[in-house]
């Protein structure tokens, strides 16, 4: 039975949708993760190595104040997990964990958020933004074991809260989003590094596990095709959905999928449960269908494109808030039938 007065929810992802305020991260991290959620930064990033930082930081920056200010709202500030956690009746944002200060003490016993913006399930994605890693995030996990342990002043209640805790996590969009620089395509075949994507996920959870978490909620990736900054580089005229991309993503998501109903008849896995939460069919039937749902566009963004330079008026009316991240209506329409997966999964 699903107790929603003794659900805890804990966050470990790639923020590719950002949860809280930007999430956890140093300074520098920050910075970085800023940069990243703008379309001009991250096409600074990619084109060109030579170029003065003070002006990418400033220009991006400049973005960013458009973004915040003009509209007084970063529409998605408050995104995917917490959406998730408050459909669960759990609370309406799930804090950072490196925002300990804003915490409040009670949070510590209902979840918090791990994640980091550019972050991946392959440490290259991680170093190459130069944001936190998984085994960052697990480092980070022990402190808050730490904490959670003193808050409850028994560990045999701090176990227990664990154990009964969901565990969300979202990796892979960004690896496979940076997997297409030539770089990489000269290290390994599409094949394997997927293949590698499933096994360094496995790892993540098996050291979640050795940590006392049983309950997985694991999110396969989105149709990363089909992100507005694709379909602008790669769609042509139409803005068709980048074919390499989406099939990269289905790759990932099938050979995860297969391994999650392999992993609780593991005995490294003994009384773990796992759910797969389809994230690519519930984005991609939004966007194949996005009348049905109340959307007028899910090709083009409502921000920070060259054809959406100022914010849109009406960005529930998109599908995409910017070039690689939905809007707060998306994550509205889809949170239910995803809760609705995790319930019948963890139940």
């Amino acid at each position: 039975m699903w107790a929603i007065n003794t659900f805890r929810i804990s966050v470990f992802d790639d923020k590719k949708k950002p949860t809280g305020r930007f999430g956890n991260g140093r300074v520098f991290t920050d910075m970085v993760g800023r940069i990243s959620h703008s379309f001009y930064g991250l096409l600074i990033f990619i084109f060109t190595e030579k170029i003065n930082v003070f002006y990418l930081f400033l220009f991006s920056y400049l973005i960013l104040y458009i973004e915040n200010t003009l509209w007084r709202k970063l529409y998605f500030h408050v995104v995917k997990s917490s959406d998730i956690a408050q459909e669960l009746g759990v609370k309406r944002v799930v804090p950072a964990y490196r925002r300990l200060r804003r915490i409040k003490p009670d949070d510590l016993k209902t979840g918090v958020c791990f994640a980091s913006g550019g972050s991946g399930i392959d440490h290259l994605t991680s170093r190459t933004l130069g944001v936190l890693s998984t085994g960052d995030q697990i480092g980070d996990f022990k402190k808050y074991l730490k904490k959670l342990k003193n808050a409850t002043k028994n560990k045999k209640e701090m176990k227990k809260i664990i154990s009964n805790a969901v565990f969300l996590i979202s990796e892979g969009n960004n690896d496979i989003g940076y997997f297409v620089t030539p770089a990489r395509l000269r290290l390994r075949s599409i094949d394997t590094y997927t293949s590698d994507m499933v096994f360094w996920t496995k790892a993540f959870l098996q050291d979640l596990y050795d940590l006392g978490a049983r309950k997985f909620a694991v999110m396969g990736v989105i149709p990363v095709g089909c992100l507005p900054f694709h379909r602008f580089l790669f769609g042509g005229v139409f803005a068709w959905c980048n074919f390499m991309m989406n099939r990269i993503s289905e790759d990932f998501n099938t050979k995860l999928q297969k391994a999650l109903i392999g992993y609780e008849v593991e005995k490294s896995f003994k009384g773990a449960k796992f759910v797969y939460v389809d994230m690519y069919g519930s984005i991609m039937d939004l966007i194949n269908h996005p009348k049905a749902y109340g959307f007028t566009e899910a090709k083009r963004s409502c921000c920070c494109m060259v054809t959406s330079i100022i914010p849109c008026r009406n960005p529930d009316e998109y599908v995409f808030y910017d070039f690689a991240h939905p809007t707060m209506k998306t994550y509205e329409v889809i949170s239910k039938p995803l809760v609705y997966q995790m319930r019948k999964g963890l139940a």
